[in-house]
């Protein structure tokens, strides 16, 4: 019986120890996001209704990642039907992604007016390509973007230690590729969804920006 007492104190004490342990490493566990939506091989549309007779209109481009790209950042627009010939009727403006490589990108939508700096509507994508080249969308919620302020930077690990409101102290991991933010500076991040049980957490960041938003990086 005390033999067994130690076997299970040995196996509580390497579990706490793994969970304790940082370093930039992939994971399985996933995020809370939105609804999956798997599109053809090779390329994806994905629509928001628009109305361009109040001078708003959206536009798209990739924040970070390298798996896919847009046709046109903004979109095809079409009207929708107006038999009564009414005016200021709105309609669809839809953008085309293609795949490029396997991966994840971040791909941002904003819903403005050109001559204004304000954004009405904002929508953040994270997009997967499959090996092959198949397209999953799926909007990021909280659980896929962390907003907080950087308390120490790892240049080794190339990561960065988060302050965050959401979730406390994360651990942020870049591509090598990939510029870091310096100590003390308010960024916001945007991960491929996944988050690791250790303490802290540890997230992979796809792309950043600064807040407020300067040139995004990825």
């Amino acid at each position: 019986m005390k033999n067994k007492t130690i076997v299970i104190a040995v196996i509580l004490l390497a579990a706490l120890g793994a969970a304790l342990t940082v370093g930039c490493q992939a994971s399985d566990e996933p995020a809370d996001g939105g609804a999956d939506t798997a599109a053809p091989k090779g390329q994806m549309t994905y629509s928001l209704p628009s109305n361009p007779t109040t001078g708003y209109d959206w536009t798209a481009f990739v924040l970070g990642g390298s798996s896919v790209k847009i046709d046109n950042s903004e979109g095809e627009y079409v009207q929708a039907p107006n038999t009564d010939g009414m005016v200021g009727v709105g309609g669809t403006q839809h953008f085309t992604l293609d795949a490029v490589e396997a991966g994840d990108s971040i791909v941002r939508f904003v819903y403005s007016r050109g001559f204004e700096a304000t954004i009405e509507q904002e929508i953040i994508l994270l997009v997967s390509v499959d090996d092959d080249l198949t397209i999953h969308a799926q909007e990021l919620t909280d659980g896929g973007s962390y907003d907080g302020v950087v308390t120490s930077v790892d240049a080794a690990e190339h990561s960065v230690t988060l302050s965050t409101e959401s979730m406390g102290e994360v651990v942020a991991c870049f591509n090598e590729d990939t510029e870091l933010p310096a100590a003390d500076e308010h960024i916001m991040v945007y991960t491929n969804g996944t988050v690791t049980m250790s303490l802290p957490p540890i997230v992979n960041v796809i792309a950043w920006e600064s807040i407020p938003p300067e040139n995004a990086r990825g």
